[in-house]
């Protein structure tokens, strides 16, 4: 009887699952449907004011239960709908718990960020990007090409900004020396288009060696997280960057949801819509992957479960992720002793930065130092912001970046 139950099961997702295109710059991701946490009266409203982040306690997730982002152009498997929502399936990102090591890569999102294959026509599908997929690491092959944003570019004939990471195909034909021409799919018209983007706002990742790769993953972190004007803020669950923070400030509010008054963290005035930002685990995937590098670890917990040695190296190099428990730091001056990465509010932080180890760490000034206080067996404390103990942490580890 189980057998057949199974089957029944089976065949039912399979007559219902069907592709989707992301057809908004940004779609937030979550767990289950948001009704479950009773934040507004209309679904859509609920997803269009997540806030950045949620407050300084872990029962304040509910009013932010963002675990991923989607961007525009992505591909998607609807497996399930539900009024406004539907379950999706992604192969370009998944996440374990600490309960268990099953590679989970489906969340809920708003009906109205996506459109079904099957109303689109053949000419747009034939020029959407192949997705990347965790379980054959195809980067190599789907990104033969394809052309993704490294900086937001703001399209005037769509009137849209889209996000570092978006990928679309190149218009192989009349592309000018400062511009690339591609494909993209023109939401109000339903028709494909073409936009010019200038050369030093995208990567072409299929033409880049193993260590070009390495280095414009350093070099890209660098610059976003040294802009002169503005800063990328960071987002729970955040994989997107469109505009940066300038003169905004941003605080801490409650918010009743379900009969209680939870904490979270948003922008004085903030506008509705998905929030564009990082957490340091959305910061890493986002860059690797817009750099042709094989990485789909989408919290912390999954980046530890990669981790194939417990031995730490003699030395460390730029561009190596450091794992702290609830975090990740990518090494990107050695020279200067300095690690980037975004962490949350609570401690001060909250957006993405370059930090000199002597800033994060208590008594650390170098990372020869970091290392042999680790493999000694020292507890390690890391800084808030303003200087003062944040927390005690016990272990550090190297996460493996495969190029």
């Amino acid at each position: 009887m189980k057998r057949y139950i199974s089957l029944f099961v089976l065949m039912t997702l399979c007559m219902y699952a069907q592709k989707a295109l992301v057809i908004v710059p940004v779609a937030d991701l979550i767990g289950e449907p948001i009704e479950a946490f009773e934040l507004e009266i209309d679904t859509s409203r609920s997803y269009e004011t997540l806030p950045l982040s949620w407050g300084s306690s872990t029962i304040d997730r509910i009013v932010c239960p963002r675990i991923h982002q989607a961007l525009f152009g992505e591909v998607v498997e609807i497996i399930d709908e539900q009024g406004d929502e539907v379950l999706v399936e992604i192969s370009n990102a998944y996440y374990t718990t600490r309960y268990d090591t099953v590679a989970h890569n489906r969340y809920w999102t708003l009906k109205k960020y996506l459109k079904p294959f099957n109303r689109l026509s053949q000419k747009v599908k034939q020029s959407i990007p192949e997705p990347l997929s965790f379980k054959t690491k195809n980067s190599e092959q789907v990104n033969k090409g394809v052309v993704v944003l490294s900086e937001p570019y703001y399209a005037p004939t769509l009137d849209t900004t889209f996000s570092v990471g978006t990928r679309f195909v190149k218009v192989q034909r009349r592309n000018r020396a400062a511009i690339i021409r591609v494909y993209a799919y023109d939401v109000q018209e339903d028709a494909l288009t073409i936009l010019s983007i200038p050369k030093d706002m995208c990567v072409e990742p299929a033409k880049l060696s193993a260590k070009a790769k390495k280095s414009l993953f350093v070099q890209l972190l660098r610059t976003w997280a040294q802009y002169d004007n503005g800063y990328i803020p960071y987002v729970w669950g955040g994989c997107s960057y469109i505009q940066r923070c300038e003169c905004k400030p941003i605080e801490h509010r409650k918010k009743s949801a379900s009969g209680y008054e939870y904490g979270f963290w948003d922008v004085y005035d903030a506008q509705t819509g998905p929030c564009a930002g990082f957490d340091s685990s959305g910061l890493v995937i986002r860059a690797a992957q817009l750099c042709g590098i094989d990485y789909f670890c989408k919290n912390t917990i999954t980046a530890f479960r990669t981790v194939r040695s417990t031995r730490l190296p003699d030395t460390l190099k730029e561009g190596d992720i450091l794992w702290v428990p609830g975090g990740l730091l990518i090494v990107s001056d050695i020279k200067n002793n300095k690690v980037i990465t975004c962490f949350g509010y609570a401690a001060g932080y909250g957006k993405v930065q370059e930090l000199s180890l002597h800033e994060l760490f208590y008594g650390i000034d170098t990372f020869d130092e970091l290392l042999r206080v680790v493999k000694r067996g020292y507890r390690l404390q890391l800084l808030k912001a303003d200087g003062s103990l944040s927390r005690t942490i016990s272990s550090l580890k190297i996460v493996p970046l495969e190029v």
